[in-house]
């Protein structure tokens, strides 16, 4: 076909195209149990991820499809263009063979079908904030609940006069969605669900996702959309499972940093991409049903998001504040939530400092060539047993790659046997001192790599110097954060009472690889307590509590003073310092 003649591209979405793709050969209709497909017209020239992303496929691309993470892994059959050598780098003979191809390297030259794995909708207990009846019966005693009338009801939990009402809390993640279904009267956890948030196919990092929007209007209203339409099917894949008809969710609340906050809402970014990188709405939004953001999700519903803060320090972070009123404590705390946007507060006497940490994706799996989110598949752990290394795979399924948790083990394997050394560089076979650390070591004429395992399809699994880069940058954000908080209040770690992890990642990992790492000091081994989705939790904290819960919230957005870490030349100082693996 010549350049620009028209044709058509079959897309065919299934749960898991390595096990079904031979199967679907012999299928000519457009829908059974394991897959659906489209047939959409395209031109000879055309980019395959951009056709992808122009009709709302969902397709990582991390890199922002610049060819440089090896994520928009697709099988494709048809006419096309040959490999190039940056697909043989990321893919090897083998997948090659099998028609694996990076989506940003292949043009699409005549007629073709593409495969592409439907994104899973994790449902992992550990990420969940849990039944709060409680805490909503210490609500309804606080607003009088025998004077409860139909708007109060409306507000959450002071129910029953109704009949059964639910709300949901979604936590707006820059990697990961999740909605929480609670029965507004019961204070009970009716269901959740989560998935990938599927704008990282425009970027895994929030900025990236920030500047495109600043940049076009249509790729702001496109990343709105992306988000609003995944946040209804959890919301509606949840009413559909519980059978609960969408009428009787009366409340929605959301929670989510600065950026994820604009995003979602639609305000323009621009004022978040340039000094004093400030929010340009602040207060609580609040729509009643049918408001115009509202009804594209459940118009039966209102619809509120939490305040922010200043930065990006958003709703998410207030609303793990929010949660700490169940740990009064007299000594002072630090609290950090490990993911992307490295929120973290340091609480003492009256006063609360917090900060947001640019630390990356690389605690979530992203930027990693090896790298995965928390899903069936992801390598969660990683060990030494005896001779060999065992690795641990979420849901039991053969690996795929790192998740966070994973990552931080595979680290603390390195540095304990001296695969890595304390500055990060993966050593010499003559330096290393587990036999197993030295069989994995591969030599590569742009460096070395550590190979720690195989995919399902035989695929070597690998962790390259530059991943332990962006493990650094994030380690390094993180901890020079906590660092110039404490140097702010004029604490050290050892006046602190309590160290508290939450988000997903602070579920899974290993206090003794945090410690190895030096993501925290070594003295703090004893002090260290996950407490999970804090924010979420926060969330349906106040979703449930009534007038005075938001009153509440709002408040305490007042009382936080934001320590502005990319304006200090101290915090670039500790960043520096603590991105070597001293513990």
């Amino acid at each position: 076909m010549t350049q620009g003649e028209s044709f058509f591209l079959r897309v065919h979405r299934q749960k898991n195209y390595q096990e079904n793709y031979q199967e679907q050969e012999q299928e000519n209709h457009h829908e059974d149990n394991q897959e659906t497909y489209r047939e959409i017209p395209i031109k000879a020239g055309d980019l395959l991820s951009q056709v992808l992303q122009e009709q709302q496929f969902p397709l990582a691309t991390p890199c922002g499809g610049k060819g440089l993470c090896g994520k928009c892994r697709v099988r494709v059959k048809g006419t096309v263009s040959p490999p190039d050598g940056e697909e043989a780098r990321f893919l090897g003979e083998e997948l090659l063979a099998q028609e694996f191809r990076l989506a940003c390297r292949c043009t699409l030259l005549g007629e073709s079908a593409v495969w592409l794995e439907t994104p899973s909708r994790h449902r992992n207990t550990k990420g969940t904030p849990g039944d709060l009846s409680a805490y909503v019966s210490e609500a309804q005693n606080r607003e009088g609940n025998a004077d409860a009338d139909a708007e109060t009801v409306a507000t959450g939990g002071t129910g029953g006069i109704l009949g059964d009402l639910y709300g949901a809390v979604f936590d707006l993640g820059t990697t990961t969605l999740g909605c929480f279904l609670y029965h507004l009267q019961k204070g009970t956890l009716e269901g959740f669900a989560f998935a990938p948030n599927p704008q990282a196919s425009r970027g895994a990092d929030l900025i990236t996702r920030l500047t495109l929007a600043e940049e076009s209007e249509d790729a702001q209203k496109e990343l709105q959309q992306m988000l609003l339409k995944s946040m209804k099917e959890l919301l509606r894949g949840i009413l559909r499972e519980k059978e609960i008809p969408p009428e009787d969710c009366t409340e929605l609340l959301c929670l989510g940093n600065s950026g994820m906050h604009h995003l979602f809402v639609g305000l323009p970014p621009t004022s978040l991409l340039t000094p004093p990188f400030s929010p340009l709405f602040r207060d609580g939004l609040e729509e009643p049903p049918g408001g115009p953001l509202g009804k594209r999700l459940l118009p039966e519903a209102r619809l509120r998001c939490l305040p922010l803060v200043e930065g990006f320090l958003g709703g998410d972070f207030l609303g793990v504040l929010y949660s700490l009123q169940d740990r009064p404590t007299e000594k002072p705390r630090l609290v950090v939530d490990l993911g992307t946007n490295g929120e973290m507060g340091l609480l003492w006497e009256s006063r609360i400092l917090g900060a947001s940490a640019a630390a990356g994706p690389a605690f979530e799996g992203g930027k990693i060539s090896c790298g995965t989110g928390a899903r069936g598949g992801a390598v969660s752990g990683v060990r030494m047993q005896g001779s060999r290394l065992a690795l641990e795979a979420l849901e039991g399924l053969p690996p795929l790659g790192l998740c966070g948790s994973g990552l931080l083990d595979l680290m603390e394997v390195l540095l304990k046997g001296k695969g890595m050394d304390r500055r990060g560089r993966l050593a010499s076979p003559g330096e290393i001192l587990h036999p197993a650390l030295r069989e994995g070591l591969q030599e590569y004429a742009e460096g070395r790599s550590f190979r720690f395992g195989y995919s399902k399809e035989g695929k070597p699994l690998e962790l390259t110097q530059q991943d332990i880069r962006e493990f650094q940058l994030a380690k390094g954000a993180l901890r020079g954060g906590m660092e110039l908080l404490l140097e702010r209040a004029e604490l050290t770690w050892e006046d602190l009472g309590e160290v508290l992890v939450a988000g997903t990642l602070g579920t899974f990992i290993r206090k003794e690889a945090a410690l190895e790492t030096g993501l925290f000091p070594k003295n703090m081994a004893d002090r260290i307590v996950s407490i999970g989705n804090a924010a979420a939790r926060g969330g349906a904290m106040v979703l449930l509590g009534g007038p005075k819960a938001w009153n509440e919230v709002m408040a305490l957005r007042n009382r936080v003073e934001h320590c502005a870490l990319e304006s200090s030349s101290r915090f670039q100082e500790l960043f520096l310092r603590f991105m070597s693996f001293e513990p």
